[in-house]
């Protein structure tokens, strides 16, 4: 399978390599206009040169004294390097350009003397040539850029670039100051207006704090929280204490109201004289209870300890009346405290809101105070820096390479420009050739006409100019029958045996499907290679129309076919003998208006066979098939018909319709004849054909006769082999 496939490719390889070399007059010829012009090109084209200087651009610091921004993390802007791209290659950038150098000798003219107009005219004219000349290559991955200038004057084209970069660090040093100047008048300004704000805002606060007695805002809000924090405490311990207070008195009122007496009360619990009340009455209790067990109610012991119980309970009662009295007086006083505290509480509450309010809009003019001051202080630092910054002639734009006068011109390239002709016009020849035998549909080898018809190959004639130097005529089978083109038409003559192995055919006939094809040709040698092999052979001219076979045999086409269809002569008085001794022709003789009637008339049948019995074959050379119906009519009287196929020359479409034309008159089309074929000059020697048979030749003139009888050999060798393979 590999080794099949690379059978394939090797083929196609040599069939590309033999259509490069049947087009190679179109590719030399190809070749020699693009090296020609590429030739032309270096001779007549004017040497352009190309100035290059190189600059550095930074992006300028905004403020070079801020630290934050001085040590910053430096992020190129690309919207910063497009402008200042732009800005290189403006109008303006050329005009500044022109005015720097519209005195120069380079440029040729003479400024000063022009008007006004035409100074106009010429700087407009000027600056669309130098943006038009100007290059900007930015290097990438850096901040360096490249200025390139394209000019026939190497010395302007240096100039030029120069200049341009001097215009625009001239340009920024003139904006920059523009800018200094603009921000010092601004900030002049601005500082002036602001000083008077600080000093309106700073009497605003003195006055207000004049008229609210403040000397330190912050020290009485101090102290009045601490004085409500300690009214806050007081007024909580009074309450609580008037709690007590209440709590005592209400509860000594409602036990006095009921007539018990408080014991368990503090205060009863501390008086002295409740408590020897209290026990005095605890002893006449006992007394009075020991005595009750002796006595009645009514002794007079028992109603004298009654009396004297009655007057200690008095005592007791009216000590009790005073308690209740001191614990009234007490609650009163607890409460007086805590409203009194809780008053003085309120108002401090009032005082410390009051001076919440104070110190809110004090506050605020401070904090405009302060405000205005920073303002101040950042403006007048800002002018500083800008004073000094004006100071300080910097800019952001360094020359790194000024652009040096070029001594070699970028155009016109010669080596490269002879290189690129050369290259260009070989492969361009190459697909040049492709594309016309691709666009080409006439058919150029064998392989096409087994590719576009199902009709057999008997063989290939290459063409005769091959040996256009040695022949003195088209009888080439004739004159050297040892050349390759001859063995062509002995391998078609083989071919033609071995079709018709089967039945005796005597009458061939030759046609093509469009005329100039060599039919006639290859009729004529066909004729004389079957003469050779001692068969009487008898040529009919039956192209009635354009007769050419008396031409090739150098006979006189004074009677003919014709003659004797019309009844003019007999056959044998238009048979005539050629230089070949068993090879007879019967030429066209007068051209008659009908062609068509003649041939396919009935004599002309009759005619045919009575020929057949005086020769062994017969070779009818027909018009074409296309053009006229000739040689369709004609190809029901004869036994073979062969079509001439002229190649390179005859179209696809034109083979297949001669052969469907033939084949529908029922025509015995026996195989085509590819005829002209241009074969390679190391393949000059070969002549192959395919169908029944094939056959190769040797070398252009005459051999050895041993040689020859040997290749000879060879050849019948390889045609019995090949045909027992076909017809096995």
């Amino acid at each position: 399978m590999n080794e099949k496939k690379s059978l394939e490719t090797e083929i196609d390889l040599k069939q590309y390599i033999n259509l490069i070399y049947s087009r190679r007059w179109v590719v030399l010829t190809f070749l020699v206009i693009t090296f020609s012009l590429s030739i032309l090109y270096i001779l007549f084209t004017k040497p352009l040169y190309r100035a290059t200087a190189q600059i550095l651009i930074e992006e300028e610091k905004r403020n070079i004294l801020d630290f934050k921004e001085l040590y910053s993390l430096d992020i190129p802007s690309n919207d910063f390097y497009n402008t200042q791209y732009k800005l290189l290659s403006s109008r303006l950038m050329a005009a500044m350009v022109f005015d720097k150098i519209k005195d120069s000798y380079e440029l040729n003219i003479n400024y000063s003397l022009l008007d006004e107009d035409e100074k106009e005219k010429v700087k407009k004219t000027h600056v669309d040539l130098f943006l038009y000349s100007l290059e900007i290559e930015p290097e990438r991955n850096s901040r360096l850029v490249k200025l390139h200038y394209e000019s026939h004057n190497p010395a302007l084209a240096s100039k030029i670039v120069n200049a341009f970069i001097e215009a625009y660090m001239q340009f920024n040093q003139s904006m920059k100051a523009e800018v200094i100047g603009y921000t010092t008048n601004f900030l002049k300004q601005s500082l002036e207006e602001q000083k008077e704000k600080l000093k309106e805002s700073e009497i605003l606060l003195q006055e207000y704090k004049e008229r609210n007695n403040m000397i330190s805002s912050e020290g009485k809000e101090n102290i009045t929280i601490v004085k409500m924090t300690e009214l806050n405490m007081d007024v909580i311990s009074a309450e609580n204490a008037r709690v007590e207070a209440q709590m005592r008195y209400e509860q000594s009122l409602q036990s006095y109201e009921n007539d018990k007496i408080i014991e368990s009360t503090s205060q009863a619990i501390s008086n002295p004289l409740i408590n020897r009340l209290k026990g005095e009455e605890g002893d006449i209790v006992t007394e009075l209870s020991e005595l009750s067990k002796k006595y009645g109610n009514k002794h007079p012991k028992i109603l004298t300890l009654r009396e004297k119980l009655k007057t200690k309970r008095k005592k007791m009662r009216d000590e009790i009346q005073k308690t209740v009295t001191y614990l009234k007086n007490e609650y009163e006083i607890a409460l007086n405290k805590e409203k009194t505290l809780k008053k003085a509480l309120e108002e401090s509450k009032q005082e410390n809101q009051k001076l919440n309010e104070i110190s809110i809009t004090y506050r605020v003019l401070l904090r405009d105070v302060e405000t205005n001051k920073q303002l101040y202080n950042i403006l007048l630092t800002r002018l500083k820096e800008t004073g000094i910054s004006s100071n300080i002639q910097s800019s952001f734009v360094k020359i790194i390479d000024r652009a040096e006068i070029p001594s070699v011109p970028i155009k016109p390239r010669k080596i490269f420009s002879i290189f690129i002709g050369l290259i260009f016009g070989l492969f361009g020849g190459v697909v040049l050739a492709i594309l016309i035998d691709y666009l080409d549909n006439t058919i150029k080898s064998a392989e096409d006409l087994k590719k576009y018809t199902s009709i057999p190959i008997l063989g290939s004639i290459s063409n005769f100019k091959n040996y256009a130097n040695e022949r003195k005529d088209s009888l080439i089978a004739l004159s050297y029958p040892n050349y390759a083109i001859s063995e062509g038409f002995k391998v078609i003559r083989t071919s033609m045996a071995y079709s018709s192995v089967t039945q005796k055919n005597k009458t061939i006939l030759i046609t093509s499907a469009q005329k100039s094809e060599g039919k006639s040709t290859v009729a004529s040698n066909l004729a004389v290679t079957i003469m050779q092999t001692n068969k009487k052979v008898l040529l009919l001219d039956a192209d009635l129309r354009n007769p050419s076979a008396h031409e090739i045999f150098n006979v006189e086409n004074d009677v003919g076919i014709t003659n004797y269809l019309v009844g003019e002569k007999k056959i044998t008085d238009c048979i005539k003998k050629t230089q070949a001794e068993n090879l007879d022709i019967i030429c066209c003789g007068t051209i008659p208006p009908n062609p068509s009637e003649i041939l396919s008339s009935d004599k002309m049948k009759k005619t045919i066979d009575l020929l057949k019995k005086k020769y062994d074959k017969i070779i009818l050379d027909s018009a074409p098939v296309l053009p006229v119906t000739d040689s369709v009519l004609l190809s029901n009287s004869t036994d073979m018909t062969i079509l001439v196929v002229s190649a390179g020359k005859t179209d696809r479409q034109s083979v297949i319709y001669a052969i469907s034309q033939l084949q529908n008159a029922r025509a015995n089309l026996i195989g085509t004849v590819l005829n002209h074929v241009q074969l390679p000059s190391r393949i000059h020697g070969y002549g192959y054909g395919y169908g029944y048979g094939y056959g190769y030749g040797y070398g252009y003139g005459k051999t050895k006769e041993k040689s020859s009888k040997n290749n000879k050999n060879k050849f019948l060798r390889h045609i019995i082999q090949n045909i027992k393979k076909y017809v096995t």
